[in-house]
């Protein structure tokens, strides 16, 4: 069986190559190389974008040839193949150590990390001739200001989420002739940046760096000869962030009786696979005074997928843990690829608690991609041919949600604190939102549901969560309707409407809870404000023919 690499992972295998001055009319050509070859070997790939779009953008990019420079073509090409939105679809001009003619870098990058925290866009680390503006807030990037910036930058970058956007974006706003192209500067060869550090506005020039750049598997793997915003904290370094550039840890904490393991990628360690890692891991829990288990999935960007039965069936057998509240699962901006399959059959087999911020990751999705080499350029681009889809065909979630709703300031960062541990050691068990909502209908108490439900929507704790509520709720409604509680099954419904008033589906299940309750009218009323509400929602052909039926 192959191994299945993510998209980011494999371009870090990537070798040097020179970008020799060739014709510009072989530069057209490559291009309709391209174009030629998603249409023949890649249609699944017109799923966010019609091949119209795709078709457009190539014409477009054609007549510009003749007025590029070679850098400018690159990232032509990058932008087109970011606009299909699936993650690991991309160009891999960035990564490949494309040469010039004078054998320096095409895209040579400034040496600094970026990440957006939930209180601005900061500079995490650098390496030591900027570590003065390690924790600085960015306030402008070249000209513009970084709200601005970032959605300059936006059609460049791959990404299939909000959330994978955030990952990936700070990475992009790396590369000044890039930032150049996108017209957020004016300077191709260094980066201005305005910032707010120690409560001064203070303006400098960030030079490129011709060194390579440095691949983080994990994501936590120190630089060396980089300073890092948490450096100077007097908190000792998190658990999460503890031997980063091993693949795995974990951490046995016995005042919480809490046993955590960190997994960052999907793959087998060099000195110790991944299905012996885990077995070891759940003997320990089996075999000691442990109530929970933490796995936190928020820095894994995928790998093998065929490695992830062992962790699911570990879980499921160990019974003491299978339970709600003693299982909790950390996700985040960078679970991505086989990672997200993780997610979902943890989702639909166990009582996971999902803590943190959504995946970066559709639920379900196209992934595994293989390699295109343009026959002038040597550009090679990746395309994505295999769909995973292990949950309902009818699942269009862009993400996981977590149950609790968990996100990184910079002080926390830079102090070392794990603001979505500390959620997890104080998570206090009771009844989920939906079985709750279905006890007090149940008991007709529907103005307590309303209020339980709105109360519970206006919790930031839930702030992610709320995009499946819609969706939960109207599943609870036609599992009543079938225990033959029609009345109950409609306040549910009617519940659906008043949460979600712009929802064409909420509008649609009560009628149909109406129709099947002989209330004909008042059927016809809510099919009626659900085309007025949404009139392409999925059921909206369906509804339109009963209406013409019901005259």
């Amino acid at each position: 069986m192959k191994t299945f690499f993510s998209a980011m992972l494999f371009l870090a295998f990537l070798v040097s190559m020179s970008s020799q001055s060739i014709d510009k009319k072989l530069w057209q050509d490559d291009i309709r190389f391209l174009q030629y070859t998603i249409h023949t070997k890649y249609a699944n790939l017109f799923y966010n974008v019609t091949a119209q779009q795709f078709d457009s953008s190539i014409e477009k990019l054609i007549e510009k040839i003749p007025m590029m420079e070679d850098f400018e073509f690159y990232a032509g090409i990058g932008k087109i193949m970011a606009m299909f939105r699936i993650g690991h679809t991309q160009a891999g001009y960035l990564f490949q150590n494309l040469l010039d003619k004078t054998g320096e870098k095409l895209f040579p990058a400034i040496p600094i990390e970026f990440y957006m925290f939930s209180d601005g866009f900061y500079i995490k680390s650098a390496a030591i001739k900027y570590q003065e503006l390690v924790g600085a807030k960015i306030i402008q990037i070249g000209d513009l200001p970084i709200s601005q910036a970032l959605e300059r930058i936006r059609p460049f970058v791959n990404y299939e989420n909000e959330f994978g956007f955030l990952a990936n974006a700070p990475f992009y706003l790396r590369f000044p002739k890039l930032i150049y192209v996108a017209g957020i500067s004016n300077n191709k060869d260094k980066l201005k940046v305005k910032y707010e550090k120690s409560g001064q506005v203070k303006e400098t020039w960030i030079d490129h760096d011709n060194s390579n750049l440095v691949f983080k598997t994990t994501g936590l793997e120190a630089i060396s000869g980089w300073t890092d915003a948490s450096d100077q904290s007097k908190t000792p370094i998190p658990i999460w962030k503890q031997h980063g550039d091993q693949y795995r840890n974990c951490v046995y904490l016995p005042e919480t009786k809490t046993y955590y393991i960190r997994h960052s990628v999907t793959l087998n360690d060099k000195n110790q696979t991944l299905v012996k890692f885990f077995d070891e891991a759940y003997d320990f829990v089996e075999k000691n005074d442990v109530e929970k288990i933490v796995l936190d999935v928020r820095m894994n960007g995928g790998g093998n997928n065929q490695l992830i039965k062992p962790i699911i069936t570990g879980i499921i057998q160990l019974k003491k843990i299978n339970q709600k509240g003693k299982f909790f699962c950390i996700i985040g901006r960078r679970t991505f690829s086989a990672c997200q399959n993780l997610v979902n059959e943890l989702e639909r087999y166990t009582e996971v608690i999902f803590v943190g911020e959504p995946t970066s990751e559709n639920v379900n999705f196209y992934g595994d991609t293989k390699t295109e080499t343009m026959p002038n350029s040597k550009i090679q681009v990746f395309c994505s041919w295999l769909w995973w889809q292990n949950s309902d065909p009818r699942d269009l979630r862009k993400y996981t949600s977590p149950h609790l709703s968990v996100d990184l300031s910079f002080n926390d960062y830079a102090d070392n604190v794990d603001p979505v541990m500390k959620v997890i050691e104080n998570y206090d068990i009771k009844m989920p939102f939906i079985e709750s909502i279905k006890e007090l209908e149940l008991a007709n108490k529907q103005q307590e549901a309303t209020l339980f439900a709105q109360n519970f929507m206006k919790d930031p704790i839930n702030k992610y969560f709320i995009s499946r509520i819609e969706v939960e709720i109207n599943t609870l409604g036609y599992r009543i309707l079938n225990e033959k509680k029609p009345e109950a099954a409609k306040n549910i419904f009617k519940l659906n409407t008043i949460l979600f008033p712009h929802s064409g589906n909420t509008y649609d299940s009560y009628a149909e809870c109406c129709l099947l309750m002989g209330l004909r009218d008042e059927g016809n009323q809510y099919y009626r404000k659900a085309l007025e509400a949404e009139p392409n929602y999925p059921n909206a052909e369906e509804a339109k023919k009963i209406l013409s039926l019901n005259k």
